[in-house]
């Protein structure tokens, strides 16, 4: 148990106010320097507007009561009405991010406008807890905190993304959703499709994960790997002081990360450098700096710490509920397995970053050769873990994935016109 002397307590408790401060500076400062302010300081719905998109916000509600806010770009406010039925895709994003990932980057790259402007009807996913979606039938995330937050991305994998799908197949005639998912947005997926692939066989007709993560033995991110080295202080601190939300949006103006940071200062620290670094040889550090603006989004303590599990453990399992009991650790801290093997419905697509600290190439690779024959693409690119959002060189996306969804989730050929048509379209829109 941690003990608390009055006088260190308050002596730690100004450092700890410190720390908050110079770490939202540094995120401020980060997103506004030398970066677009007008889109960082814009709603999704705005820079949405300002590019000539469509946009709607649609409410679902999980098996297990929480609220979950989608978005959807149904196409060009230019569009005239059509009876062609746009074939649907769902976009998930990653750990502490929202929906706002997919349209930072510039109009012409930014994956969500990308699909929209070539024919797809884009729906973007906001997972349980994050800005969008802090609510729940029974629950609030303020005052019922323990109850609230007891769910890591196992639970959206089994809840969140099916309730999400079903939503889509309901607005668009039950047409199939192709999936594309980055980081968090793909460990959601491998788990739901390991655990349920009965469900989504028939409903997702490709799985597109860029910057995957499943176990993350060789994860270099600092925030994984110290909660992994300090698990059991992370989570005791966490349970002594009430805390089960990690960075929710008002996480700087709360009284809550001045005590995080008081008690665990390193860990402060960490989650600076999680946010703040990227590589400006790869990313385009002004739409970098429009990604920082929408940070952070917030999560359960209770993800943190199951990826860190998956990583002290180098397996890729179910969270175990009493991993720090001493008392038969072992057969406690080892749980069933998620069983990535048996994908074998979906045809799965990887893309991989080689300059990816978080999704390390070794489990990136370890995932590939685990689900085998049905992975339909793999591919390594120059790219870092936000790059497959912000980065200068986007033919990843441009090309690459929208080559896999015309194969594998094609569009009507009255839908699919010729891409200057569309760019005119959009140009003439904005002018």
């Amino acid at each position: 148990a941690l003990q608390i002397d009055d006088e260190e307590f308050h002596d730690k408790r100004v450092a700890g106010l410190q720390r908050r401060g110079q770490l939202a500076l540094r995120l401020d400062n980060t997103a506004v320097d030398g970066g677009d302010k007008s889109d960082a300081k814009r709603s999704f719905g705005e820079i949405c507007a300002e590019n000539g998109f469509q946009f709607e916000t649609h409410q679902v509600t999980t098996d297990d009561g929480y609220i979950l806010n989608v978005f959807r770009i149904p196409g060009l406010v230019t569009e005239e009405q059509s009876n062609v039925t746009k074939p649907p895709i769902l976009m998930q994003h990653g750990i502490l991010d929202s929906a706002n990932c997919w349209i930072v980057n510039y109009p012409e790259v930014a994956p969500a406008f990308v699909a929209a402007r070539a024919g797809y009807d884009v729906w973007l996913g906001n997972s349980r807890g994050n800005t969008y979606s802090r609510a729940h039938v029974e629950y609030n995330p303020d005052k019922d905190e323990k109850k609230f937050w007891n769910f890591s991305w196992f639970d959206m994998g089994k809840y969140d993304l099916p309730a999400v799908i079903d939503k889509i197949q309901a607005e668009t005639d039950g047409q199939k959703v192709a999936y594309i998912g980055h980081s968090q947005g793909t460990t959601q997926m491998f788990t739901g499709l390991a655990e349920n692939q009965d469900y989504f066989k028939d409903k997702v007709p490709l799985f597109v994960a860029v910057g995957p993560v499943t176990k993350i033995s060789h994860t270099g991110a600092g925030i994984f790997k110290w909660t992994a080295n300090f698990y059991d202080i992370l989570s005791d601190t966490c349970d002594l002081l009430g805390i089960h939300e990690l960075l929710g949006a008002n996480w700087f103006t709360s009284g809550v990360s001045s005590l995080f940071c008081t008690h665990i200062p390193e860990f402060c620290e960490l989650i600076s450098a999680l946010f703040v670094t990227h590589n400006p040889n790869l990313d385009d550090s002004d739409r970098f700096a429009v990604y920082m603006g929408h940070e952070p989004n917030g999560t359960s303590v209770k993800s943190i710490l199951h990826y860190a599990q998956n990583m002290k453990e180098d397996r890729f399992q179910v969270f175990a509920d009493d991993y720090t009991d001493w008392f038969s650790r072992h057969e406690k801290r080892t749980t069933d397995l998620i069983p990535i093997e048996n994908i074998t419905e979906v045809p799965v697509a990887m893309f991989t970053g080689k300059e990816d600290i978080l999704a390390d190439l070794t489990d990136s690779r370890w995932t590939r050769d685990r689900i085998g024959d049905n992975i339909v693409h793999y591919e390594e690119i120059e790219a870092g873990h936000l790059t497959f959002m912000v980065g200068k060189d986007m033919t990843y996306f441009t090309e690459g994935v929208m080559n896999l969804l015309q194969q594998y989730h094609p569009l009507p050929t009255t839908q699919a016109k010729k891409s200057d048509e569309i760019d005119q379209e959009l140009m003439n829109f904005v002018q």
